[in-house]
């Protein structure tokens, strides 16, 4: 059973392929799904008629854009859809905020060509202050097979221990993920030893046979740690097809080239480091594979994470249609 029940669909693009692989997901998983769109506040003017005409059109064409792009699903799954006001990430965040979704889904308008481009400025405020997990997807993503990979990273600071309970947790819900699509999982390390560019400094006073050392003892310690968290993956779940793979360099360019060598069709990673302020900062390892994403991205916060945003007056929701089309 997923670890998601709840999903939120904010459909920026009313992409109908998008939307049928979030509708799979959710039938696999027993969960529930509402789908939204988000139009602009309208202008207070005392007195003028356009402006509220603008409004209903606004919001009729928007509520006609759902009801086509939900149709074909309805049955299949526990559905509704709604239309809300305001600035996107704002409105989609105080919804789940409100309403204990654990998952969003940005279908996403593409911002840019090339890397990067399924996560636009909304999907990247998403990722760093919506409380629930958010999977990006874009209508131009490219065809990709049936694998998950899930990117691990290790905390060596004071905060390791929390660190540790967020990688398993992670493992645990690609486990589950990947249980539910019947799909292989591949678990992915990259590690850069510490102080790699310093190695060779005169001032280092290191010979060439204690470089060799000092990295062969590095690649050594994570190896260790990085087995035995894969023994425990294989315990918890021994039916999800499971290879590991301890790679040496930047996670900004081993784990896209990763994710393109396996035909991962979803890469699952951990978006908060360690930070007094969480919320308000993801690690910047995460931001960075993030920001050249060009596979779909499913990114996961820690336990106990809040968003730092205030919300005073609930989100206007003009308009929401259970599974039965009653009007709510």
């Amino acid at each position: 059973m997923s670890v998601f029940r709840n999903i939120l669909v904010y459909a920026e693009a009313a992409d109908a392929d998008c939307l049928a692989e979030v509708v799979a997901f959710a039938e696999q998983s027993g969960a529930a799904l509402s789908v939204c769109d988000v139009i602009a506040h309208a202008p207070t003017l005392e007195s003028d008629g356009a402006v509220a005409r603008l409004k209903a059109l606004d919001w009729s064409l928007a509520f006609e854009r759902l009801r086509g792009l939900c149709a074909p699903h309805q049955g299949r799954v526990r559905l509704d859809y709604a239309v809300l006001t305001g600035s996107p990430f704002l409105a989609v965040t105080e919804q789940v905020t409100r309403q204990g979704f654990d998952l969003v889904v940005h279908i996403s308008e593409v911002a840019t060509d090339g890397p990067g481009a399924a996560l636009n400025p909304t999907g990247m405020h998403l990722v760093r202050k919506c409380p629930a997990a958010v999977w990006t997807l874009h209508p131009e993503r490219a065809e990709h097979g049936d694998s998950l990979l899930l990117a691990i990273d290790r905390e060596v600071t004071a905060q390791a221990d929390a660190a540790e309970r967020f990688a398993r947790e992670l493992a645990t819900t690609a486990c589950d993920l990947a249980a539910a699509r019947g799909a292989a999982l591949h678990l992915v390390h990259a590690w850069q030893p510490y102080g790699e560019a310093l190695l060779d400094h005169p001032r280092a006073g290191l010979s060439p046979a204690e470089v060799t050392s000092y990295l062969a003892a590095q690649e050594k310690d994570h190896r260790a740690w990085f087995e035995r968290l894969a023994r425990d993956v294989s315990r918890r779940e021994p039916a999800v097809g499971l290879e590991h793979h301890l790679e040496r360099g930047a996670p900004v360019d081993v784990i896209p080239a990763l994710a393109r060598k396996t035909r991962a069709s979803l890469v699952v990673l951990g978006t908060v480091g360690t930070s007094s302020l969480p919320g308000v900062l993801i690690g910047t390892t995460a931001e960075a594979i993030l920001a050249a994403a060009e596979t779909p991205v499913l990114a996961i916060k820690p336990r106990g994470f809040t968003t730092p945003i205030q919300f005073a007056d609930p989100v206007e929701k003009l308009r929401a249609v259970s599974e039965g089309g009653t009007a709510t």
